[in-house]
Protein backbone atom coordinates (compact mmCIF):
# COMPACT_ATOMS: atom_id res chain seq x y z
CA UNK A 1 0.00 0.00 0.00
CA UNK A 2 1.41 3.23 -1.08
CA UNK A 3 1.37 6.23 1.41
CA UNK A 4 0.96 9.79 0.12
CA UNK A 5 1.78 12.75 2.02
CA UNK A 6 0.60 16.02 1.33
CA UNK A 7 1.82 19.39 2.11
CA UNK A 8 0.60 22.88 1.53
CA UNK A 9 1.24 26.70 2.22
CA UNK A 10 -1.94 27.67 3.04
CA UNK A 11 -3.50 27.09 6.50
CA UNK A 12 -7.01 27.02 5.61
CA UNK A 13 -9.00 28.92 8.56
CA UNK A 14 -12.30 28.89 9.78
CA UNK A 15 -14.61 31.85 8.60
CA UNK A 16 -15.98 33.57 11.85
CA UNK A 17 -19.14 36.51 10.69
CA UNK A 18 -20.09 38.57 13.59
CA UNK A 19 -22.88 40.60 13.18
CA UNK A 20 -22.66 42.88 14.57
CA UNK A 21 -30.78 67.81 16.29
CA UNK A 22 -29.51 68.64 13.64
CA UNK A 23 -30.07 72.15 13.88
CA UNK A 24 -30.96 75.74 16.59
CA UNK A 25 -33.14 78.52 16.17
CA UNK A 26 -30.90 81.68 16.91
CA UNK A 27 -31.74 85.48 17.28
CA UNK A 28 -28.59 87.86 16.10
CA UNK A 29 -27.93 89.82 18.53
CA UNK A 30 -25.35 92.03 21.39
CA UNK A 31 -23.84 89.95 23.80
CA UNK A 32 -25.37 89.98 26.97
CA UNK A 33 -23.07 91.91 28.86
CA UNK A 34 -22.87 89.65 32.20
CA UNK A 35 -21.82 91.01 35.70
CA UNK A 36 -19.05 88.62 36.50
CA UNK A 37 -19.49 87.61 40.01
CA UNK A 38 -16.58 86.45 42.40
CA UNK A 39 -16.95 85.12 45.76
CA UNK A 40 -14.41 86.42 48.56
CA UNK A 41 -12.47 82.46 47.75
CA UNK A 42 -11.82 83.55 43.88
CA UNK A 43 -13.05 81.88 40.13
CA UNK A 44 -12.65 78.63 37.88
CA UNK A 45 -14.82 77.05 35.22
CA UNK A 46 -13.88 73.66 33.94
CA UNK A 47 -16.02 72.67 30.72
CA UNK A 48 -16.36 68.92 30.47
CA UNK A 49 -18.13 68.62 27.33
CA UNK A 50 -20.34 69.78 24.83
CA UNK A 51 -22.60 67.25 23.55
CA UNK A 52 -25.99 67.22 21.09
CA UNK A 53 -29.42 66.79 21.34
CA UNK A 54 -30.82 64.23 23.37
CA UNK A 55 -33.78 65.56 25.28
CA UNK A 56 -35.80 68.77 24.94
CA UNK A 57 -34.33 69.88 28.62
CA UNK A 58 -33.04 73.33 28.27
CA UNK A 59 -30.93 74.46 30.73
CA UNK A 60 -31.52 72.28 33.80
CA UNK A 61 -28.45 71.45 35.42
CA UNK A 62 -27.90 67.62 36.61
CA UNK A 63 -25.31 65.42 37.77
CA UNK A 64 -23.53 62.87 35.86
CA UNK A 65 -19.70 61.32 35.98
CA UNK A 66 -17.63 62.02 32.53
CA UNK A 67 -18.51 58.78 31.15
CA UNK A 68 -22.66 59.36 31.20
CA UNK A 69 -21.64 62.45 29.43
CA UNK A 70 -19.87 60.29 26.57
CA UNK A 71 -22.70 57.47 26.06
CA UNK A 72 -23.68 57.47 22.52
CA UNK A 73 -21.59 60.36 21.95
CA UNK A 74 -18.08 60.96 20.52
CA UNK A 75 -15.18 62.83 21.35
CA UNK A 76 -14.66 65.55 18.77
CA UNK A 77 -10.87 65.68 19.34
CA UNK A 78 -10.14 67.39 22.56
CA UNK A 79 -9.16 64.14 24.09
CA UNK A 80 -7.21 62.99 21.24
CA UNK A 81 -5.49 66.24 20.10
CA UNK A 82 -7.75 66.41 16.56
CA UNK A 83 -8.28 69.95 18.08
CA UNK A 84 -5.50 71.72 18.56
CA UNK A 85 -4.01 73.59 21.27
CA UNK A 86 -4.05 76.41 18.69
CA UNK A 87 -7.80 75.85 18.11
CA UNK A 88 -8.68 76.88 21.66
CA UNK A 89 -8.06 80.61 22.61
CA UNK A 90 -9.39 82.60 25.16
CA UNK A 91 -9.29 85.93 27.04
CA UNK A 92 -6.09 87.07 28.73
CA UNK A 93 -5.03 84.06 31.70
CA UNK A 94 -3.37 84.70 35.18
CA UNK A 95 -0.50 82.76 34.12
CA UNK A 96 1.68 80.02 32.01
CA UNK A 97 0.00 77.58 33.47
CA UNK A 98 -3.51 78.81 32.44
CA UNK A 99 -3.67 78.75 28.81
CA UNK A 100 -6.63 77.98 26.76
CA UNK A 101 -4.95 75.22 25.63
CA UNK A 102 -4.80 73.18 28.91
CA UNK A 103 -8.58 73.48 29.16
CA UNK A 104 -9.01 69.43 28.19
CA UNK A 105 -10.80 67.21 30.70
CA UNK A 106 -8.84 65.11 32.87
CA UNK A 107 -5.55 67.18 32.51
CA UNK A 108 -3.95 68.72 35.94
CA UNK A 109 -4.30 71.91 34.76
CA UNK A 110 -7.01 74.11 33.31
CA UNK A 111 -7.92 77.69 31.86
CA UNK A 112 -7.67 80.44 33.99
CA UNK A 113 -8.56 83.92 32.97
CA UNK A 114 -7.16 86.51 35.16
CA UNK A 115 -8.50 88.52 38.01
CA UNK A 116 -9.16 91.72 36.61
CA UNK A 117 -10.57 90.44 33.53
CA UNK A 118 -14.64 91.47 34.09
CA UNK A 119 -15.49 89.37 30.71
CA UNK A 120 -13.68 86.30 30.46
CA UNK A 121 -14.53 83.97 27.93
CA UNK A 122 -12.55 81.04 25.69
CA UNK A 123 -13.23 79.93 22.43
CA UNK A 124 -12.77 76.33 20.87
CA UNK A 125 -12.63 76.18 16.82
CA UNK A 126 -14.35 72.90 15.88
CA UNK A 127 -13.36 73.09 12.39
CA UNK A 128 -15.98 72.52 10.53
CA UNK A 129 -19.86 73.50 11.27
CA UNK A 130 -21.35 70.42 13.52
CA UNK A 131 -24.31 70.52 15.71
CA UNK A 132 -23.70 71.00 19.56
CA UNK A 133 -26.96 70.25 22.24
CA UNK A 134 -25.54 70.18 25.47
CA UNK A 135 -22.59 71.26 27.94
CA UNK A 136 -21.54 69.54 31.19
CA UNK A 137 -19.03 71.26 33.30
CA UNK A 138 -16.68 70.72 35.98
CA UNK A 139 -14.70 72.69 38.69
CA UNK A 140 -11.10 72.46 39.72
CA UNK A 141 -9.24 72.37 42.87
CA UNK A 142 -7.05 75.33 42.72
CA UNK A 143 -4.20 76.45 45.68
CA UNK A 144 -6.68 74.30 48.31
CA UNK A 145 -9.73 76.07 46.89
CA UNK A 146 -12.96 75.02 45.64
CA UNK A 147 -12.84 76.60 42.03
CA UNK A 148 -15.85 76.38 40.05
CA UNK A 149 -18.75 78.32 37.70
CA UNK A 150 -21.51 79.08 38.84
CA UNK A 151 -23.59 80.17 35.94
CA UNK A 152 -22.37 80.73 32.39
CA UNK A 153 -23.82 81.80 28.82
CA UNK A 154 -23.16 80.50 25.26
CA UNK A 155 -22.26 82.71 21.90
CA UNK A 156 -21.44 81.40 18.76
CA UNK A 157 -19.46 82.48 15.41
CA UNK A 158 -20.39 81.41 11.44
CA UNK A 159 -17.44 79.53 9.83
CA UNK A 160 -15.22 82.16 9.48
CA UNK A 161 -15.48 82.62 13.04
CA UNK A 162 -17.32 86.26 12.79
CA UNK A 163 -20.78 87.33 13.26
CA UNK A 164 -20.95 86.14 16.44
CA UNK A 165 -24.82 85.70 18.45
CA UNK A 166 -25.66 84.90 22.03
CA UNK A 167 -27.80 81.28 22.13
CA UNK A 168 -31.08 82.36 22.94
CA UNK A 169 -34.29 80.90 24.22
CA UNK A 170 -37.30 82.74 22.72
CA UNK A 171 -35.66 85.90 21.93
CA UNK A 172 -33.63 86.26 25.28
CA UNK A 173 -29.60 84.81 25.82
CA UNK A 174 -30.05 81.90 27.94
CA UNK A 175 -28.00 81.70 31.39
CA UNK A 176 -27.12 78.23 32.70
CA UNK A 177 -26.80 76.85 36.25
CA UNK A 178 -24.05 74.98 36.70
CA UNK A 179 -21.80 73.69 39.34
CA UNK A 180 -22.54 73.68 43.03
CA UNK A 181 -18.59 72.51 43.97
CA UNK A 182 -15.13 71.55 42.57
CA UNK A 183 -15.43 67.91 41.56
CA UNK A 184 -18.68 67.10 40.27
CA UNK A 185 -19.87 66.97 36.54
CA UNK A 186 -22.99 68.73 35.86
CA UNK A 187 -24.25 68.50 32.34
CA UNK A 188 -27.54 71.15 30.93
CA UNK A 189 -28.85 69.62 28.17
CA UNK A 190 -29.95 72.61 25.66
CA UNK A 191 -32.67 72.92 22.90
CA UNK A 192 -32.56 74.22 19.87
CA UNK A 193 -29.31 72.90 19.65
CA UNK A 194 -26.48 75.20 18.54
CA UNK A 195 -24.92 74.25 14.67
CA UNK A 196 -21.91 76.45 14.37
CA UNK A 197 -18.00 76.23 13.88
CA UNK A 198 -17.21 78.02 16.85
CA UNK A 199 -18.26 78.27 20.20
CA UNK A 200 -17.68 80.41 23.24
CA UNK A 201 -18.31 80.14 26.85
CA UNK A 202 -18.84 83.33 29.04
CA UNK A 203 -18.68 82.84 32.69
CA UNK A 204 -20.86 84.44 34.48
CA UNK A 205 -20.53 83.62 38.27
CA UNK A 206 -17.71 81.74 39.44
CA UNK A 207 -16.45 80.48 43.24
CA UNK A 208 -13.00 81.71 43.43
CA UNK A 209 -11.66 81.49 40.36
CA UNK A 210 -12.66 80.59 36.37
CA UNK A 211 -11.22 77.47 35.31
CA UNK A 212 -11.82 75.79 32.95
CA UNK A 213 -11.15 71.85 31.22
CA UNK A 214 -13.31 70.22 28.85
CA UNK A 215 -14.49 67.28 26.20
CA UNK A 216 -16.19 68.35 23.16
CA UNK A 217 -18.57 65.45 22.62
CA UNK A 218 -21.08 65.04 19.35
CA UNK A 219 -23.53 62.35 18.67
CA UNK A 220 -23.45 59.86 15.87
CA UNK A 221 -25.82 56.89 14.68
CA UNK A 222 -26.06 53.56 16.33
CA UNK A 223 -23.28 50.98 14.95
CA UNK A 224 -24.86 48.65 11.90
CA UNK A 225 -25.65 45.29 12.09
CA UNK A 226 -25.14 42.85 9.66
CA UNK A 227 -28.24 40.77 8.99
CA UNK A 228 -27.17 38.76 5.88
CA UNK A 229 -24.00 37.39 4.91
CA UNK A 230 -23.70 36.16 1.10
CA UNK A 231 -20.46 35.26 -0.92
CA UNK A 232 -20.70 38.93 -3.01
CA UNK A 233 -23.43 41.13 -0.62
CA UNK A 234 -23.91 41.89 2.83
CA UNK A 235 -27.34 43.34 4.02
CA UNK A 236 -27.00 46.09 6.96
CA UNK A 237 -29.06 47.35 8.81
CA UNK A 238 -29.05 50.52 11.39
CA UNK A 239 -30.84 53.21 14.00
CA UNK A 240 -31.66 56.76 13.47
CA UNK A 241 -30.03 58.42 16.29
CA UNK A 242 -31.49 59.44 19.57
CA UNK A 243 -32.20 63.15 18.93
CA UNK A 244 -32.77 64.09 15.15
CA UNK A 245 -32.99 67.88 15.42
CA UNK A 246 -34.56 68.97 12.06
CA UNK A 247 -35.11 65.68 10.73
CA UNK A 248 -32.93 63.48 9.17
CA UNK A 249 -32.75 63.34 4.94
CA UNK A 250 -30.91 60.49 4.50
CA UNK A 251 -27.98 58.10 5.29
CA UNK A 252 -24.40 57.91 4.08
CA UNK A 253 -23.15 54.00 3.78
CA UNK A 254 -19.37 53.47 3.56
CA UNK A 255 -17.77 50.60 3.06
CA UNK A 256 -13.91 49.64 2.84
CA UNK A 257 -12.01 46.55 2.38
CA UNK A 258 -9.49 46.15 5.20
CA UNK A 259 -6.89 44.37 3.70
CA UNK A 260 -6.70 47.31 0.65
CA UNK A 261 -8.14 50.10 1.76
CA UNK A 262 -10.75 50.99 -1.26
CA UNK A 263 -14.15 52.28 0.34
CA UNK A 264 -17.07 52.57 -1.22
CA UNK A 265 -20.00 54.59 -0.42
CA UNK A 266 -23.80 54.86 -0.95
CA UNK A 267 -26.78 57.31 -0.22
CA UNK A 268 -29.84 55.78 1.19
CA UNK A 269 -33.36 57.87 1.17
CA UNK A 270 -36.21 57.34 3.33
CA UNK A 271 -34.73 53.71 4.86
CA UNK A 272 -32.72 52.12 7.95
CA UNK A 273 -30.99 49.45 5.24
CA UNK A 274 -29.03 48.94 2.55
CA UNK A 275 -27.75 45.96 0.30
CA UNK A 276 -24.43 46.16 -0.32
CA UNK A 277 -23.36 44.14 -3.40
CA UNK A 278 -21.06 43.26 -5.88
CA UNK A 279 -18.49 42.85 -3.25
CA UNK A 280 -15.59 40.15 -3.05
CA UNK A 281 -16.21 36.25 -1.65
CA UNK A 282 -14.00 35.84 1.47
CA UNK A 283 -13.13 39.13 2.24
CA UNK A 284 -13.62 41.59 5.54
CA UNK A 285 -15.53 44.90 5.30
CA UNK A 286 -15.30 48.23 7.52
CA UNK A 287 -18.84 49.18 7.39
CA UNK A 288 -20.22 52.64 8.86
CA UNK A 289 -23.23 54.81 8.86
CA UNK A 290 -23.63 58.70 8.62
CA UNK A 291 -26.73 60.64 8.77
CA UNK A 292 -27.65 64.02 6.94
CA UNK A 293 -30.41 66.71 6.34
CA UNK A 294 -29.89 70.15 4.39
CA UNK A 295 -27.60 71.67 7.35
CA UNK A 296 -25.20 69.29 7.44
CA UNK A 297 -23.85 65.83 8.09
CA UNK A 298 -23.37 63.54 12.05
CA UNK A 299 -20.27 61.66 12.31
CA UNK A 300 -19.87 58.59 11.38
CA UNK A 301 -20.76 55.45 13.63
CA UNK A 302 -18.44 53.58 14.98
CA UNK A 303 -18.00 50.20 12.24
CA UNK A 304 -18.91 47.28 12.11
CA UNK A 305 -16.65 44.34 10.48
CA UNK A 306 -17.46 41.53 8.50
CA UNK A 307 -16.07 39.01 6.51
CA UNK A 308 -18.37 37.60 3.09
CA UNK A 309 -18.75 34.21 2.56
CA UNK A 310 -16.45 31.48 0.92
CA UNK A 311 -17.02 30.78 -2.33
CA UNK A 312 -15.34 27.34 -4.54
CA UNK A 313 -11.80 28.55 -5.46
CA UNK A 314 -11.58 30.20 -9.03
CA UNK A 315 -8.42 28.75 -10.18
CA UNK A 316 -6.44 25.45 -9.30
CA UNK A 317 -3.37 25.37 -6.87
CA UNK A 318 -0.28 25.78 -8.70
CA UNK A 319 3.25 24.56 -8.88
CA UNK A 320 2.70 21.21 -7.86
CA UNK A 321 5.60 19.02 -7.65
CA UNK A 322 6.63 15.63 -6.97
CA UNK A 323 9.50 16.25 -4.13
CA UNK A 324 10.66 13.02 -3.03
CA UNK A 325 9.76 9.50 -4.05
CA UNK A 326 10.43 6.37 -2.23
CA UNK A 327 9.70 2.45 -1.78
CA UNK A 328 6.66 3.10 0.22
CA UNK A 329 6.07 7.39 0.27
CA UNK A 330 5.51 9.78 -2.11
CA UNK A 331 6.07 13.83 -1.17
CA UNK A 332 3.99 16.49 -2.80
CA UNK A 333 3.89 19.88 -2.69
CA UNK A 334 1.96 23.13 -4.43
CA UNK A 335 1.02 26.41 -3.99
CA UNK A 336 -1.62 28.57 -2.28
CA UNK A 337 -3.85 29.91 -4.35
CA UNK A 338 -4.19 33.95 -3.84
CA UNK A 339 -6.38 34.72 -1.80
CA UNK A 340 -8.70 36.82 -3.82
CA UNK A 341 -8.85 33.79 -5.53
CA UNK A 342 -9.81 31.28 -3.02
Amino acid sequence: MTKVIATNSVQVSEVKITSTSLWPSVTKQQHLTPILMRSPTTQHVSLSSIIPPRSSVTATGTQASPQECANKTSALGMANGTITDSDITSSPVLNSDSYAKFARLGREKAWIPTNTDEHPWIQVNLQRLINITGLATQGLAFKDKNAFIRSYYLSHGDIKGTNWMNYTIQGKTKVFEANTDATSVVRNDFSPSIHTAYIRLHPINCSHRCALRDLWLHRRPPRPNAVSILRTSINVTWGAPDDVGDGITGYNVQWKDVETSTKSQKVVIGKKFAILDTLSPYTTYSIKIQAFNGKGESLWSLPVINKTAEYVPSVAPSNFKLNSELSLTLEVAWSAIPKKQQ
